[in-house]
């Protein structure tokens, strides 16, 4: 049995995955809802950084992007979603796994200039940590919530796919040595290291494409 903490539409991996007779459970263990906020104004920020398609919609349902605005966002998936919306990116992560090494590459884009970041209430701010306090305008745009449940199967294979996933995931379960965890990108691992879980992979990229070519070292 495989469980991971998100759900997957990626029909390689599910093809794959009933090829080998695997089991899958793919359910989130976190909702969202909004958060009531107000609208920066233009004069209070240069670019604007989406750290996850959610930040998009909150962002979007209320606020529009003005005019002459730089936008930016952690990697391909979230540019996807903006692009939808006939944005324009002008700056996209390489390695959304890594968002320390995203956080580094932004950092020398922004050149001083002010960023809005509308986010979660849970969120890392691992962007804002290569920034100067002057540089970084928070808005918390929605609500991360732990939905934990308690699993009636032990799986075999455990993909965690944020730390707030991870958290919830042990909030009502335990992890085995003789389980193999992969964690979706770095911040991930450090979340699972700190409670002391032995991680045998890390997606560098978070995708799907990335996590099926991982199960077939596994699986094959």
């Amino acid at each position: 049995m495989l469980f991971i903490s998100k759900k997957v539409s990626y029909q390689p991996l599910l093809d794959f995955l009933s090829e080998r007779g695997v089991q899958v459970l793919d359910r989130p263990m976190i909702s969202f809802t909004s958060e009531p906020f107000s609208c920066p104004k233009p004069d209070d920020y240069d670019i604007v950084f989406f750290s996850s398609p959610r930040s998009v919609d909150y962002f979007l349902s209320q606020c529009s992007v003005s005019k002459g605005k730089l936008i930016a966002s952690i990697g391909r998936v979230t540019s996807e979603k903006l692009q939808k919306r006939n944005i324009p990116v002008n700056f996209e992560g390489v390695n959304s796994g890594n968002p320390d090494e995203v956080s580094r590459t932004f950092s020398h884009f922004t050149e001083g200039r002010k960023v809005l970041f509308p986010q979660s209430n849970r969120s890392n701010r691992t962007m804002q940590g290569s920034l100067i306090e002057e540089q970084v305008l928070d808005l918390i745009t929605y609500q991360t919530n732990l939905d934990s449940f308690k699993l009636h199967d032990n799986p075999d294979i455990i993909i965690l796919t944020s730390p707030s996933n991870a958290e919830a995931f042990l909030l009502e379960n335990s992890i085995s040595d003789d389980q193999k965890v992969i964690a979706w990108g770095k911040t991930t691992e450090r979340f699972l290291i700190t409670e002391q879980i032995k991680v045998w992979n890390t997606l560098e990229h978070s995708s799907f494409e990335e996590l099926t070519e991982t199960l077939r070292s596994i699986l094959s």
